[in-house]
């Protein structure tokens, strides 16, 4: 059966995994509305993880210095600009993959390894774009 699925997997050119609070609090990763869920202890953590909030207030996510910088060369913000989210780093560094540099400039991560089934686990991690 495992078989199986490792073929069906690696024979696939898109996989979509449906999952819920279940797959991912025992995961580690916290959910949303329990009585120690993200949502419940901050009222305004929904507002503050949208796209919109940090359009509108990117001060909360960018140095005084990184504001100027964009003003005095005419650069504006977007999505690249959001700092990369601590999950995101622990989720690649619980594969064992080397992170050696990441970037607020422009939502990165450099990472290394050699291990090409490695490779093909952060590539399948699901905040990951190629």
């Amino acid at each position: 059966m495992i078989n199986k699925l490792k073929e069906a997997i690696n024979e696939a050119q898109n996989i979509v995994f449906f999952t819920g609070a279940g797959m991912s609090t025992a995961s580690g990763i916290p959910d949303f509305r329990s009585a120690k869920g993200l949502f419940t202890n901050n009222l305004h953590a929904e507002e503050i993880v949208s796209h919109s909030y940090f359009m509108n207030h990117p001060e909360q996510f960018l140095s005084e210095k990184s504001l100027k910088r964009r003003a005095r060369m005419g650069i504006s913000i977007d999505y690249h600009d959001l700092p990369v989210s601590p999950t995101y780093l622990e989720q690649i560094r619980q594969t064992r993959a080397t992170v050696f540099n990441y970037s607020k400039w422009n939502n990165t991560v450099q990472v290394e390894t050699h291990d090409s089934l490695l490779e093909q686990s952060l590539r399948e991690l699901p905040f990951v774009s190629h």
